[in-house]
């Protein structure tokens, strides 16, 4: 199963700079699905995660 982030900047934990606190929901999702033996693929998108900082300045130009 692909487990896609939400929009904007979420990363493939479900959380985002945007939010005040860290949800953790993706990973949660994650791994209830592995307890159930279900294989899935989770991944940040361009600009999220934890090299949202470097990638934010190259995809505007600015590097």
């Amino acid at each position: 199963m692909v487990l896609v982030a939400g929009s904007g900047p979420t990363d493939r934990n479900g959380c985002s700079p945007l939010l005040p606190a860290r949800n953790g929901s993706g990973r949660l999702f994650a791994d209830a699905l592995a307890d159930s033996g279900i294989a899935s693929l989770r991944y940040d998108k361009r600009a999220s995660g934890p090299h949202a900082a470097v990638n934010v300045p190259q995809l505007i130009g600015k590097n």
